[in-house]
């Protein structure tokens, strides 16, 4: 991560522990080696479960790998199960989140 680039807060204080399901999703991303070489993976785990609820595979990291596993999530759960959601990803080497300036 870039020094000084800007970061949303983190709202669970590194407290990965959730009341109820859909409470709180935590998320990141890795990668397998395998015979055909790289294929990343994304995944969405819920904290109350501790299941994943969501995930991609791709042989790139664009951020449709990340989004793509966060919509499997949402599409999954009933509707408005995600109302107050938390969704927790670290800043990894990988990202930078390029936020809106303050009003």
């Amino acid at each position: 991560m870039q020094p000084g680039a800007p970061r949303h807060p983190d709202l669970v204080n590194r407290q990965f522990r959730a009341k109820r399901p859909n409470a709180l999703w935590l998320a990141d991303f890795t990668y397998l080696r395998c015979w055909e070489g790289l294929v990343f993976f994304s995944f969405v785990i819920d904290a109350y479960s501790h299941k994943v609820v969501g995930w991609q595979l791709a042989s790139n990291i664009r951020t449709t790998l990340v989004l793509d596993a966060l919509r499997m999530a949402l599409g999954t759960r009933e509707h408005g199960a995600d109302v107050q959601l938390i969704h927790h990803s670290d800043a990894g080497s990988q990202c930078v989140l390029r936020l809106p300036p303050d009003p």
